[in-house]
């Protein structure tokens, strides 16, 4: 039985070349974290060709397809739901440790040096950073370095100190704030997750405008522990 849609026309097959590239990325052998850099990159420009056309397809611009070019919305949220679990492995596989390192090498800046590192507290960009891209940039290289907070909301990272100055470099707004060069302890870590919910780096009235202070009601309000951190 053919399904039809509201309009009764027959529903468009999902081109098979989007079905061909979904069932590639699904290969169980083609993402591991022993997967080269490049080959990370390739994947995911293959996953941004398929996500671009499911979006563009979901979200067109002009509005609805026209009733005798519209695919099965069954099929539709299946893609989605199976791009998801793709892209929950790439989001997996870029963590590795040689990928951070390559990925933190070919993106120093002339001059600069990966030898030194600092803990920030900074605010994130809710549109791109969960972003999977083809391309070398930012939304990879803080979803590697973050340690702690929501990833689209506020984060905490553990950077070279080169990065900050680096986002602003392309583009990125972002408050930040320096922590110096130590990483955090377990229960650190935990103050930190309160921290980064109670700052509000925009509002700068608000009594937790200051990381410093955010950091310091949470070690006492929820741990009962000094901060190691001058207020």
């Amino acid at each position: 039985m053919v399904k039809k849609n509201a309009a009764g026309f027959p529903y468009v097959p999902i081109p098979e070349e989007i079905m061909l590239r979904v069932r590639s990325l699904e290969d169980s052998n083609l993402l591991n974290i022993n997967l080269p850099y490049r080959d990370l990159l390739d994947v995911s420009e293959l996953f941004a060709s398929v996500d671009g056309w499911l979006q563009a397809y979901q979200y067109d611009l002009y509005g609805s397809p026209p009733p005798d070019g519209e695919h099965d919305p069954e099929q539709v949220a299946d893609l989605f739901e199976r791009l998801a679990r793709v892209k929950d492995r790439i989001l997996l596989a870029e963590r590795a440790e040689h990928i951070i390192a390559t990925n933190l090498a070919n993106t120093l800046p002339p001059g600069a040096s990966n030898e030194t590192w600092h803990l920030y507290a900074m605010s994130s960009d809710p549109i791109s950073i969960r972003e999977v891209n083809y391309l070398d940039g930012y939304p990879m290289l803080l979803r590697q370095l973050r340690v702690a907070g929501v990833l689209d909301e506020k984060i905490l990272v553990y950077a070279p100190v080169w990065v900050p100055t680096w986002l602003h470099s392309q583009y990125v707004s972002t408050e930040y704030v320096d922590l110096g060069p130590d990483f955090p302890s377990e229960h650190d870590l935990a103050a930190h997750e309160v921290a980064l919910r109670l700052w509000s780096p925009h509002r700068r009235d608000y009594v937790f405008h200051d990381y410093l202070k955010a950091f310091a009601a949470a070690k006492k309000t929820w741990q009962h522990t000094p901060s190691t951190y001058p207020t």
